[in-house]
């Protein structure tokens, strides 16, 4: 995995890019990330991605509303753990499906993604480039904490790693794991525009804290990924909730 430096004051130092550290992107729709080898069929803005489903009823609520993705965390720890055989007996109709992977080896990953029928694997943990590149850029969606780095040049420095081993970044709260619950401050954003990356933000989004997020100013952030802000209890995903994030959203497709 890429190296860094933890910032054990949970990411103190200001997010907002130099000049020369900003790429200005001006990529627009979906033409950039058709562009990274995605099978893809999306077809609005901003992605949405529903994370920790462990139930049909959720998933087939998920479909209808739509989305694009469903996630599935296959990290054992996780109070939303679903068994590949389970995940695989999910009907996601045209949603993409997700792998969540932590601590898992890569031969266990292969192994569930061929069981579950996944479409990406997200890691989530110390899975390295090597990982990324036997399964296929096109498969990967790496998790990045900006919080867990000491400057944004060190930040910049981890993506520019990455990005040609990913499909997407996922940029998440924390200094690493997940399950936060917490959001990043739409005042600490910046890190969004140090990549032209497809990027999807996630932790503790909800439709208390959406609002602002979008649209946005930089073209990177295409996309949000909902967990524990849309649950009546770990795993057990509120259908209402689910319903309102994405009203709020894509009012188009409701």
């Amino acid at each position: 995995m890429e190296s860094r430096k933890e910032n054990k004051e949970g990411g103190s130092f200001p997010l907002e890019p130099t000049e020369e550290m900003g790429r200005n992107s001006n990529f627009n729709s979906l033409e950039p990330i058709e562009e990274m080898g995605r099978n893809s069929n999306f077809n609005s803005l901003p992605l949405i991605k529903f994370c920790g489903i462990t139930s049909q009823e959720g998933a087939s609520f998920a479909r209808r509303l739509p989305c694009d993705f469903i996630g599935f965390i296959f990290s054992p720890e996780s109070p939303r753990y679903i068994a590949p055989e389970m995940a695989a007996s999910i009907d996601t109709g045209a949603c993409k499906r997700v792998g969540v992977f932590v601590h898992e080896t890569f031969d266990l990953i292969i192994s569930i993604m061929e069981k579950a029928r996944l479409d990406y694997a997200q890691f989530h943990g110390p899975q390295d480039i090597s990982a990324a590149s036997r399964i296929g850029a096109a498969r990967v969606i790496r998790v990045i904490w900006p919080e867990s780095y000491q400057s944004p040049h060190e930040l910049q420095e981890a993506l520019s790693l990455w990005e040609p081993h990913c499909a997407f970044f996922l940029f998440d709260s924390g200094i690493a794991g997940g399950g936060h619950g917490r959001r990043i401050e739409k005042s600490r954003l910046g890190f969004f525009s140090l990549t032209q990356k497809p990027s999807i933000l996630a932790g503790g989004l909800a439709p208390d804290n959406i609002f602002g997020l979008w649209p946005n100013e930089y073209p990177s952030l295409i996309g949000m990924d909902f967990n524990s802000g849309v649950e009546k209890s770990p795993g057990v995903k509120d259908l209402e909730l689910m319903r309102k994030v994405t009203s709020l959203l894509r009012p188009q497709n409701i």
